[in-house]
């Protein structure tokens, strides 16, 4: 066989490559839960700390989310199918509005779909300490409210730790711990009932 047919025929049985876009997107599908603890910090743009929380996070796709920040900044974000709640403890307050204001959030990317990752983002990729870290960046910049979004997982593909760069040059960084993947989770996570004696505030439907 001469050596340029062999060319020509192994480039036709090599299967491509997968675009990070795509290895990010196949690594986001195969999380069908996930319930990690978290400790969260909020940067400025030249890198100081604004703020520090922990707490917990679940998610079940597809786009169930539950978000607890614990005291001294106590909130929580929980969301199904059709409702999202935000409910903020020092003002025992709720705001309930339409699932949608989720999308194009990381909340939604984490438990939602991703199959439209390239025509949104343009996806990098980058090995750092035995890291692989997917950088996203919006091609919307006016539709999301962050401008830059890396999700960081180890070498068994488990996530580590999600980060989020927003419009105005603000880093919050979320380190994740104790993380449970696929395991089953109870859909009744997954819906809010207001305390007692809050304010429900109805948001946009």
């Amino acid at each position: 066989m001469r050596p340029f047919l062999f060319i020509i025929l192994l480039s036709v049985i090599t299967p491509a490559l997968a675009t990070p876009a795509e290895d990010l997107s196949k690594k986001l599908k195969a999380i069908d839960s996930f319930s990690a603890r978290f400790e969260q910090s909020l940067l400025d743009p030249e890198g100081k700390a604004l703020q520090e929380t922990a707490g917990s996070v679940q998610v079940k796709q597809p786009g169930m989310f539950r978000w607890n920040v614990e005291p001294p900044f106590e909130q929580e974000v929980v969301a199904n199918d059709e409702l999202l709640w935000i409910y903020d403890a020092d003002l025992e307050q709720v705001t309930i509005s339409d699932r949608k204001r989720m999308d194009n959030s990381p909340a939604q990317i984490l438990s939602g779909d991703f199959s439209s990752l390239e025509n949104k983002y343009t996806v990098s990729t980058a090995q750092k300490k035995k890291q692989t870290v997917y950088t996203m960046q919006s091609l919307q910049v006016e539709k999301t409210a962050f401008t830059e979004l890396r999700f960081v997982f180890d070498k068994k593909n488990i996530l580590q730790a999600m980060v989020l760069v927003d419009k105005l040059g603000q880093t919050t960084e979320v380190v994740f711990s104790k993380q449970q993947i696929n395991l089953p989770l109870d859909k009744k996570l997954f819906n809010f009932e207001p305390p007692e004696g809050v304010d429900v505030i109805q948001g946009t439907r």
